[in-house]
């Protein structure tokens, strides 16, 4: 739960982030566009230009880098289910644990009944 309120609020963070820059870039994109005459007149095309790359290319690392967290976070949460069995059972025998029948029952109970909590585990 607080892995995923953790990536969720940093995903937030970002796309109020990229709604700056976006809107940023878009302004200068605009203020070209209604002002061309005067940036003709004064030579400041090109000034405007390496400014809206500028800003262009912050837009998108910000967009790769969310691309990026999401496709993590897909990994880990469809992941991390299907390693959970294995990675008990290895812990537990690293541990020093050793398993009769009766406690070998219980755990694969355990498990099982886990299992079905994992499943929700995305959207924690």
């Amino acid at each position: 739960m607080y892995f995923g309120h953790w990536v969720h609020s940093r995903n937030h963070k970002k796309h109020e982030k990229l709604g700056k820059i976006s809107g940023r870039r878009r302004k200068y994109m605009s203020e070209t566009v209604y002002n061309s005459k005067t940036l003709k007149f004064y030579n400041w095309t090109e000034s405007f230009a390496t400014e809206i790359k500028r800003w262009r290319t912050k837009e998108m690392k910000l967009r790769w880098d969310l691309r990026v967290a999401s496709i993590g976070q897909d990994i880990i949460s469809s992941f991390l289910p299907r390693i959970m069995n294995p990675l008990v059972f290895a812990s537990f025998f690293y541990f020093g644990g050793t398993l009769d029948l009766a406690k070998s029952m219980q755990l694969t109970h355990m498990l099982g009944m886990l299992n079905g909590q994992l499943h929700h585990a995305p959207h924690l």
